[in-house]
């Protein structure tokens, strides 16, 4: 089994033994002789989320913990430390508490280091001698030292017994001694040494046994283990240094087309994967390497295509790798979330998007065109690349899985699971990024030459979807799974329209919903109320629709339709009088796609979707509403002298991201003055910017409020750009109206 419950679950102490002195006779206070050896290193950590015990060693200024000890505190944060102090009573208790520094935190060890002020503690344990370099022997006597959670200003606590076995994890290969000794909660990190004080190992974990079938055991993580990984012999000034991100960061920024852009993402993540030692700042960091590759203004060489799309396929090979092998091997619980918030992460892809837009403005039409063939034809090799590769991954793949069902895989063995399936995931993202079916490689008006490459681009892509379909099941399906799992909402998040979950029900009652149904939660905490229910199907292709009645007067309106196979969808909203409604906003992300639209009276409309070319496909479909906020706008323009003149233009609902922004354009040709208002109705801060004709802030509203508004007196002709800004830190949707006044 893995040693996965860790030293925080309740346990109810027993005394270990009983006094055999006979009665009458005259007892003498005795000590443990390492119990004052001991004290003197012992510390008491706490932490935001957590309490725990640690110990200097070798040399002042450095204590051992454990890494799970400090899950939630990243490398270079301070934690609170208090030594033991002992009262003129004789009665131990803890010292004044001081700061320490998380030094370090090894990436597949229980184990970490928290830098101290070298005067803080006062002794520095020693390790015990092991003959030959080898593990302590069954029967040696073992005392733990330790905080159990029984109180902050409780004594550290002394518990002996016997190193019973040792004990092979059969997933990780760590040797670990199965122990009698009595370990409670807050014992994660503290020394277990033997009768003189010097160091046999470190307190990790505990198994609990249940119903009195068994016993309870310790799991104690050997020093010789901790020595070989961290070079304690050299002190602890030669550990690996924090990940330090200024040199990516500046090859990011300093690369001048996309594909070095990327080259230097790559190595960034090649070396935050070597240096982080948790899934949670491995994620962070990750985050800001994709912050300095969004903020770019870069383009791509029509030669480089290819270059950049495997240097892109390399980096979430090794991140997707790392991350599946600290899942797999359960060295980390935070690394299922983090590699599923970076498979949702959109926001390279739509960074992508942007560079390729900028490479092809420079070109005339025709180059334009031929340049876009180009890329799709480059990403359509590179999928089958990944494809072809598929049949040895698969072969990796189900051997590895066999063997871990069986619980007879090594550490080697899941290091190899890891990287098959991380390389049968990305192939399968890659397929499905491109819908052939949305490839207009028949447009007449395209020449030849390019129509001919769309055609082979996407017969290229058709042939990689059927190449992927035909994979044995037994391969395919987990990765699927996987891949949904990774893509869908967390558990209790509610990260915006594309994602999000019901955090209501058990887990069993969330399994069977469907992703649009686990999605409405944050629509619903937005002030959102759900048409009916989501309605599930599957159509030919063709246009599908709903008729529906509302009885908000006016509403906004946001229709949402989530497939599998397809990824883009034509909405169109028509009323009782057939007339199509235009279209205020939409959002489009994987395989969801909402459309919002302003229904402006009481009544029927019908709402229809369809997809460009894709035939039988399973959809899921529904509907969200919430009362008008334009309507108090209209009435405030109306109502004040300052406007007259002015009338509404434009009307626009947008979703942002937590510190997101989107940009609209505003042709002010034919306007003398110009006013924008925007809402976001649930309180969240929002700042508005807009920039004249010649790139100047022209009007700001940054202040803390959930409304924000721009008022252009004396406009330019020309377009102007309106800047929405989310100021909060939760993804929202804002409402934007504009008037103006006719020159």
């Amino acid at each position: 089994m893995i040693v996965s419950v860790l030293l925080t679950i309740t346990l109810t102490l027993t005394p270990q033994s009983q006094s055999t002195d006979q009665p009458g006779r005259a007892r003498t206070a005795t000590r443990e002789p390492s119990a004052g050896a001991v004290d003197g290193a012992l510390v008491y950590i706490e932490t935001e989320g957590s309490t725990g015990s640690g110990f200097q060693y070798r040399t002042n200024g450095y204590v051992i913990t454990n890494r799970h000890v400090l899950d939630d505190t990243p490398i270079g944060s301070k934690v609170s430390l208090r030594t033991v102090k002992e009262g003129k009573n004789g009665v131990v208790g803890l010292g004044d508490a001081f700061d320490g520094t998380v030094r370090y935190k090894h990436p597949r060890l229980d184990v970490a280091i928290i830098e101290v002020p070298r005067s803080s503690i006062k002794v520095a344990l020693k390790p015990a001698e092991m003959v030959g370099n080898k593990h302590a022997p069954r029967g040696t006597t073992l005392v733990a030292h330790g905080f159990p959670g029984i109180g902050r200003n409780a004594s550290p606590t002394i518990s002996r017994g016997l190193l019973s076995a040792h004990y092979t994890d059969p997933l990780t290969d760590q040797v670990f001694y199965l122990t009698d000794v009595a370990l409670s909660p807050g014992s994660s990190g503290g020394p277990v040494t033997d009768s003189t004080g010097a160091v046999i190992g470190v307190a990790t974990a505990v198994s609990i046994v249940k119903d009195g079938k068994g016993n309870s055991w310790g799991y104690v993580l050997p020093i010789l283990a901790i020595e070989e990984a961290l070079t304690c012999k050299q002190g602890f000034a030669a550990l690996p240094k924090p990940f330090d991100p200024s040199k990516h960061l500046a090859a990011i920024a300093a690369a001048t087309s996309a594909d070095g852009v990327m080259a230097a993402y790559e190595k960034g993540v090649a070396d935050v994967i070597k240096q982080t030692g948790s899934a949670l700042e491995l994620g962070e960091r990750i985050n800001r390497l994709r912050k300095a590759v969004t903020s770019t203004k870069v383009s791509l060489p029509a030669d480089r295509f290819s270059a950049f799309n495997d240097s892109s396929n390399r980096g979430a090979l090794a991140l997707t790798t790392k991350l599946l092998e600290l899942w797999m091997l359960r060295e980390d619980g935070e690394a299922e979330v983090v590699v599923s918030r970076l498979h949702r992460d959109k926001t390279i892809a739509e960074w992508t998007e942007d560079v390729i837009e900028r490479s092809i403005t420079t070109l005339d039409d025709d180059d334009a065109v031929i340049a876009i063939g180009n890329w799709v034809a480059a990403h359509a090799k590179c999928v089958s690349g990944l494809i072809a590769a598929t049949s040895r991954n698969c072969d990796a793949q189900l051997k590895a899985a066999a063997a871990l069902q069986a619980q007879d895989a090594s550490r080697s063995m899941v290091q190899e699971y890891a990287k098959s399936m991380a390389a049968l995931l990305v192939c399968y993202g890659n397929v499905l990024s491109i819908d052939p079916g949305s490839i207009d490689a028949n447009n007449e008006n395209y020449p030849l030459k390019l129509r001919k490459r769309l055609r082979e681009s996407a017969a290229s892509l058709e042939n990689a979807i059927d190449e992927w379909s035909q994979l044995p099941q037994d391969c395919r399906q987990p990765i699927e799974e996987i891949f949904a799992k990774f893509i869908s909402p967390e558990s209790g998040a509610s990260d915006g329209p594309e994602g999000g979950s019901n955090r209501n029900g058990d887990k069993a009652d969330e399994a069977a919903k469907t992703v649009l149904e686990a999605n409405l939660q944050w629509w619903t905490d937005r002030g959102f109320e759900v048409w009916g229910v989501v309605q599930t199907g599957t159509t030919d292709g063709k246009e599908h629709g709903y008729t529906i009645t509302f009885k908000y007067d006016p509403a906004i309106a946001w229709f949402g339709v989530r497939s599998d196979r397809a990824k883009k969808f034509e909405f169109s909203v028509t009323d009782s009088d057939g007339d199509e409604l235009a279209a205020i906003g939409g959002i489009s992300q994987g395989d969801i796609s909402w459309h919002a639209v302003e229904l402006t009276r009481h009544g029927t409309y019908t709402i229809n979707f369809t997809t460009n070319g894709v035939e039988d496909y399973p959809y899921e479909f529904v509907g969200v509403t919430r009362k008008s906020p334009f309507v108090e706008n209209r009435e405030l323009i109306r109502d004040s002298k300052e406007a007259r003149g002015f009338r509404e233009v434009e009307t626009w609902s947008s979703y942002l991201k937590p510190g997101g922004r989107e940009e609209s354009p505003f042709n002010a040709s034919n306007y003398r003055a110009f006013m924008v208002i925007c809402d976001e109705v649930q309180g969240n801060d929002i700042d508005i910017e807009v920039v004249d004709p010649q790139g100047d802030v022209v009007s700001k509203d940054d202040r803390d409020k959930p409304f924000a508004t721009a008022y252009i007196e004396d406009a330019m002709k020309g377009e102007y750009t309106v800047r929405i800004l989310n100021a909060a830190r939760e993804p929202v949707i804002v409402d934007m109206i504009v008037f103006a006044a006719r020159r």
